[in-house]
């Protein structure tokens, strides 16, 4: 019954983050600098260098690593002009961020321990926010969970070796 319940209530959180992405405004100073970014660069069509106006002028933004802002100017291009469009990234990243948490502790140490891990981390306030915000640290929580979660699957391959024949 935690497996199911449990699953239900990470899918319901997860449909909560998805319909509030464009709920608020940005509200960050960090989110408008991001999102003015990939605006820009779906504008410009400059895909390789992120660049923001000062004072009317393209400069280049170089302060963070390029991949948010290209995911979001990707979902810009797709989805419009939007809050929702340029949070998309953050959301997606969460949810991977969930699914490798998911994932990792299902086959180590089964299928409720997994379910109560994802729960623990959807509890967590900071991470709820970052998943809907547009900022980079989404994104860096995904792919810092991913490469720490490989590491336990390759040193326990043997509790699952059908994962581990890719």
């Amino acid at each position: 019954p935690i497996f199911v319940t449990g699953c239900l209530f990470i899918a319901a959180v997860l449909v909560v983050r998805f319909i509030t992405l464009s709920q608020l405004g940005l509200v960050d100073p960090s989110e408008g600098r991001y999102a003015v970014a990939a605006k820009d660069m779906v504008e410009t069509q400059n895909w390789i260098t992120p660049s923001t106006r000062q004072n009317g002028v393209l400069v280049p933004f170089l302060a963070k690593p390029p991949l948010y802002i290209w995911l979001s100017a990707l979902s810009m291009q797709y989805f419009g002009e939007s809050e929702f469009a340029v949070r998309l990234p953050s959301f997606i990243s969460g949810v991977v961020t969930c699914l490798a948490l998911g994932f990792t502790a299902c086959i180590i140490f089964g299928a409720e321990i997994a379910t109560l891990a994802v729960l623990g981390l959807l509890a967590s306030v900071l991470f709820f926010y970052i998943s809907g915000t547009c900022i980079v640290d989404s994104l860096l929580t995904c792919c810092n969970t991913v490469a720490v979660m490989c590491f336990p699957l390759i040193a326990n391959r043997h509790l699952a070796p059908k994962y581990h024949k890719l």
